[in-house]
């Protein structure tokens, strides 16, 4: 006989539950911030969830057997949402992108 754990994981509803958590997540982000004004909102917030999603959801069609095609896809998608979210992250911080020392020139400077 199999335990619970081993159940959850070779039948691949971990990650199922998982995925419920990460939605329940984003409408408590999306109702805290609409009825209370109080929290990040879900805006800033949608990369990190659409990209933990990603992994969690390459992670089901690992355990149940799926193709290698689709857990490249959304692993590929995981990054591309990951990088997306950290280039509007350093947009919103006023970051720039540029290489270190540049924008230190005065007038005078050469």
């Amino acid at each position: 006989m199999t335990s619970f754990a081993t159940f959850m994981i070779d039948g691949g509803l971990l990650p199922l539950v998982i995925l419920i958590f990460v939605a329940l997540e984003a409408l408590a982000l999306f109702l805290l911030k609409r009825r209370f004004g109080i929290g990040p909102g879900l805006a800033p917030m949608a990369g990190s969830l659409l990209s933990g999603g990603f992994l969690v959801l390459a992670l089901y069609v690992a355990l149940v057997g799926g193709p290698a095609t689709i857990i490249l896809l959304c692993l590929a998608a995981s990054f591309v949402v990951h990088l997306g979210d950290l280039v509007w992250r350093l947009r919103e911080s006023g970051s720039a992108l540029r290489p270190r020392g540049e924008g230190l020139r005065t007038q005078g400077s050469v």
